[in-house]
Formats: C-alpha cells, structure tokens, sequence
C-alpha cells in the first residue's frame, strides 16, 4: 500500500491554537512526516495573517522542511453556513470556501478540507464539552430546565449530551438545504480549480458513514471526496473497516486518531482500542494510496506521541 504519513497542524500546536504555525511546521517535519495539513482558523486570519508575503514564506518553509502541503482546513466557524436556511449564511460560507480555494491554490495544497455542517442558528448544543474527550462529571443541575445553562469559571458543563431543535422542526427541510448547499460547494471547487474533502463529524448533517455516502449520490463527485475521521466515526460506534469499504474511492484523505470506546474518543494512534491492523488492511483492499493524517488534541506529551503513533502504524504495515 503506497500511503503517506501526514500531521495536523494544529496537534503540535497548543494551547494556543491559531496563528503563526512556523513553529508546529518544524516540528512535524522534525518528527518524521512526509506531509502537513495546515488550517484558515477563521475571516479575520484569512485577511490578517494570509497576505501574499505570508503565503510565499510558508511556501518556502514547507519546503525547506520537505513537507508536503495535503491540504488547507476550514471548521465550522467558516463553513457551517452551508447547512443553514439562511440564504445570506450559506452564501458567507460559500463565499469563504471560495477564498479558502485561491488561498490553497497559492500555498500549492493539494486540496481544500472542511468539517461537515451543523445548522448551529436553530440547533442548539448547550454544553461546552464536546464528545471526542467528552467525561461524565459530578456538578448537577448545570443545566437549568429549558438548556438554559448555568457557568462555571467560563465552563459550562453537563452529564448528557443535550441537543435542542426548533419549533416545528423537519429534518427534510434542513436535509434538502444542506444538498443544496453542497452542490455550491462543489461547484465553487470546481470554478476554483482546486478539489475539496468533506470530513465526517459528529453533530452535523453527516455524522456517519451511510450519511455521507447519501449525500454524496446527490454530487457529482468530479471535486468532492471525503476526508475520513477515524475518532469521528467511532463516536457513532461505527466498525471502522467496514466504513472504509463503503467508501471505497470516494475516500481521498484519512484522519487517523484513537480512542478507548467509552469516554475519550481523543487519543494518540495505538493508545486506545481501534483495530488498526484492519483498518490498514481495508485501506490497502480498497486501492487507498492517499495520506494517513494523525490529528488528536489537548496531549502534555504530544510531541513524544506523534512520534510513536507514526512508529506504531508503520510498524503494522511493516515499513
């Protein structure tokens, strides 16, 4: 199987998480990688921090480095205007997509990769816990009757994962509005020239694998693939060889992080329990010959794990 072995920016950077990224750039270069995904982390970075004299010196240092640009990342912030009704909030984000393209033409990225979309204007999440580190905590009555809820040293906590829906709430509706909106999407890749990924993500439109497969029949699929997250489908306790074959060549990018099946879905490859063995063997099954991305969070020692998860995977395809 002929893969590469990538990093997110973002893991080698922390605590603080945006912009400059010279320094997680050295790093994973440092730690053995052939490629990086870099990250737009919102509008104001996309003007401030991505001028042209930014973009050329990032260009020489990836080179220097010898990384590879994979791709450039947009999250929610950016993109979750195209699941909305809103037509002024989808036509934002499909004017940052566009942005976001000619920013990963110029950086020489070999695609653009975005979080699938959550409508977050009507559907409310009333915690700040998030589920791929997500743990039970002892604090009741966090959350006040109705979600309002109540803080906590500028925390907000909860023992269940609550979601909160509209009035008169249907999902076809909200459905429809997300195919239209990924239509935009692909058409604005292909106007652009530039090939986008859709990662899965739980939460969202397109949690889990039969979900973006179904959306997906509604695209072309000449500039839209999917960027695949391990810790995110296992969230939804989905078996994850298995999700591999369904995708079969509509997989094009493969975020690689572990988790231990019960609270923490944040882990360093080979630290939890998912069947890595299986998953490289479904990826070579399937003709995978993309990047293999390691991408987890919130690590004291992760610059010792990234090292040892990259060990560890090519150790299980005997590299």
């Amino acid at each position: 199987m002929a893969v590469k072995f990538g990093c997110t920016v973002w893991t080698l950077m922390e605590p603080d998480y945006h912009a400059p990224y010279d320094e997680a750039v050295r790093k994973v270069a440092e730690a053995g990688f052939d490629g990086i995904e870099l990250m737009v982390d919102d509008e104001r970075e996309l003007v401030e921090y991505w001028t042209d004299k930014t973009t050329a010196h990032m260009k020489g240092l990836l080179n220097s480095s010898g990384l590879e640009l994979i791709q450039v990342c947009m999250f929610q912030n950016m993109i979750g205007g195209l699941a909305s009704l809103c037509r002024e909030e989808q036509d934002k984000a499909i004017e940052n997509l566009g942005r976001v393209c000619r920013l990963a033409k110029q950086l020489g990225a070999g695609a653009v990769s975005f979080v699938s979309p959550c409508p977050e204007g009507d559907i409310k999440v009333r915690t700040t816990a998030t589920l791929p580190e997500y743990y039970y905590l002892n604090l009741p009555d966090m959350v006040l009757p109705g979600g309002e809820t109540r803080s906590v040293e500028g925390w907000r906590f909860d023992a269940k994962f609550r979601l909160y829906f509209p009035d008169n709430f249907e999902w076809e509706t909200y459905w429809g509005n997300f195919i239209a909106g990924m239509k935009r999407a692909e058409e604005t890749a292909r106007r652009e020239g530039i090939r986008c990924r859709i990662e899965n993500r739980y939460n969202t439109m397109t949690p889990h694998t039969d979900t973006m497969l179904r959306m997906l029949k509604h695209l072309e699929g000449d500039y839209m693939s999917v960027s695949f997250s391990t810790a995110q489908a296992f969230i939804q306790r989905e078996i994850l060889p298995w999700a591999i074959h369904k995708y079969g060549s509509r997989l094009t990018h493969v975020r690689a992080c572990d988790g231990d099946g019960l609270a923490c879905y944040n882990l360093p490859v080979g630290a939890g329990i998912c069947d890595w063995s299986g998953i490289l063997e479904a990826l070579d099954e399937t003709g995978y010959d993309g990047y293999i991305s390691l991408e987890w969070l919130n690590d004291a020692d992760k610059e010792e794990n990234v090292r040892e998860a990259l060990a560890y995977l090519k150790r299980k395809m005997g590299v």
